[in-house]
């Protein structure tokens, strides 16, 4: 970004005002590399914004499209619209703090460890999820599978819905043999977790917010996307994660009985 010098400049006003999302970046990419590494991203999110360790943990997860583990200018700009307020990333001495230009690369350094260990749960889980949407297990995702999972998902939440419904209506009966029907009830929010994996959403993100010429493709030449290439799209459905996976781990323990 041409704001390096400018903000890094001490001395008269800028001549314009960069935008949050520019000022973070750049306080955010000390190397000056073009790519905030993972390393910068936790020392500014946490070490200088004072936020958990999981948020840039939840940032990286969520804001590195193509899993390469550093965020470019614009996975920053796409990210940063969606994620800076729930995950506390702002630019620095708009809260009145002091901003650290002194800390060195060796000082740097060490906290990708950091950022890697705060990261390890939440991609074991991605990971679980992952598996339980590759219906043919071929290490990649595709909107077909994603389309079809959900109607996997819809049936069987449905399915356990009634059951549900049918017997606390036995067990009203018991009480009032007279007593009415229930009406349906509505999806509860376990329900509505697993409906957050949009697959409209999914599409748009598949084909948009990444090149779609420099997505992968599977034998028919459907996009298909591996897990380093997927997994931000499903960080950026926390809510649906646990019952997925739980979902997933019910399927297979099915299929070996």
């Amino acid at each position: 970004m041409k704001l390096n010098a400018a903000l890094r400049k001490k001395g008269p006003p800028f001549p314009f005002k960069p935008q949050d999302y520019e000022v973070a970046f750049v306080q955010c990419n000390r190397s000056l590399t073009g790519f905030v590494t993972d390393a910068e991203l936790y020392c500014h999110v946490v070490v200088e914004c004072g936020q958990p360790a999981e948020n840039a943990a939840g940032l990286m997860l969520s804001m590195d499209l193509d899993g390469d583990g550093r965020l470019g200018p614009d996975e920053w700009k796409v990210g940063y619209k969606r994620f800076a307020v729930p995950f506390g990333l702002r630019p620095k001495d708009r809260l009145g703090e002091t901003y650290n230009y002194d800390r060195t690369k060796a000082d740097i350094e060490p906290y990708a460890a950091q950022l890697a260990s705060a990261m390890k749960p939440k991609l074991d889980l991605l990971e679980l999820v992952f598996k339980a949407i590759d219906l043919n297990k071929d290490g990649k995702v595709s909107a077909i599978e994603l389309r079809a999972f959900q109607e996997v998902i819809t049936r069987r939440v449905n399915a356990e819905l009634a059951a549900e419904q049918e017997a606390a209506y036995a067990l009203l009966l018991e009480e009032n043999p007279k007593a009415p029907p229930p009406i349906p009830n509505q999806p509860p929010l376990r329900t509505q977790a697993f409906l957050s994996l949009d697959m409209d959403e999914a599409l748009q993100y598949l084909c948009e917010e990444q090149q779609a010429s420099e997505l992968p493709r599977d034998e028919w030449g459907e996009v298909a996307l591996p897990f380093e290439r997927f997994r931000a799209y499903l960080a950026r459905h926390p809510q649906a994660l646990e019952p997925v996976a739980a979902a997933g781990a019910g399927k297979k323990g099915k299929k070996k009985k």
